[in-house]
């Protein structure tokens, strides 16, 4: 096998490797230059997971408003809102539990653009955005643009069917009594905001196990809450995810206690 060594050349007795390289040592400069270049390229990368949101024809803002119904925003970075009418204004931020935390207040003297920076007053999470209005009048809000990592998107809107499965235990004297009914349901609600109204209908009742008095089909009325998935219609709690939602509630006295437990579907 043929191997490459130095060769000897001139009288001096000097070597030379036997081929030439175009390699120059990295000068200060040069490293400056790179160390650069890959800072824009980590920049361009992080400017490149974030996206704008747009939202347009917002309700009138008389006492509070949410950003889309209340959504979480994940990371978001900055918020402008173009306002109509001019007049003093809270911008209002929750965490993802439904927790405000931080406020900040904005003159609004003229109407027209503003804007916040969400890490310069210390919020680096998953936020929901809202304004509350603390001017003697009803405020008017054009666009909301909204830059983050992503939006937790949820809308208990819509029709909602499904059952209800109540489980009651009752002791009557020396005995315990049980029962389960299961109750057909079916949900309609709007949304406003964070806040929801609507109509419940429970229908066909029926006794799944123990024995009892079956209640009669009744229409009601329900108002609540969403904030992300996290819902609340009057005394039940639960959440929904994308065309599910559920929900539950539990009540007790000196003598019974019961569950009842409703799954339903976007119709």
């Amino acid at each position: 096998m043929r191997t490459l060594a130095p060769r000897q050349t001139g009288a001096g007795g000097a070597f030379e490797a036997p081929f030439k390289t175009n390699f120059r040592p990295w000068t200060p400069g040069k490293r400056a230059l790179v160390l650069v270049l890959g800072f824009v390229l980590v920049a361009a990368n992080l400017a490149l997971a974030t996206e704008t949101y747009r939202f347009e024809s917002l309700p009138p803002l008389t006492d509070e408003l949410w950003v889309n119904n209340k959504s979480i925003f994940k990371e978001p970075k900055g918020v402008n809102v173009e306002f109509v009418t001019a007049g003093a204004f809270d911008w209002v931020f929750a965490d993802a539990s439904g927790k405000e935390v931080r406020t900040r207040r904005d003159k609004n003297e003229h109407g027209g653009w503003t804007g916040v920076d969400l890490p310069s007053l210390g919020l680096y999470g998953d936020y929901s955005i809202g304004f509350r209005n603390v001017s003697p009048r009803e405020q008017r809000i054009k666009e909301v643009d909204v830059t983050a990592e992503g939006l937790n998107d949820t809308s208990a809107t819509g029709t909602w069917v499904g059952k209800r499965v109540t489980s009651a235990t009752c002791r009557v004297g020396a005995k315990s009594l049980s029962s389960v009914k299961e109750t057909d349901v079916e949900l309609v609600l709007q949304q406003l905001g964070a806040k929801l109204t609507g109509t419940a209908a429970y229908r066909n009742s029926r006794l799944v196990s123990g024995s009892g008095n079956l209640p009669a089909d009744k229409v009601t009325s329900v108002s609540g809450e969403i904030h992300g998935q996290s819902v609340t219609i009057g005394t039940f709690k639960g959440n929904i995810q994308g065309n599910v939602l559920a929900l539950n509630n539990s009540e007790s006295n000196a003598n019974c206690s019961g569950q009842s437990v409703i799954n339903l579907r976007r119709r």
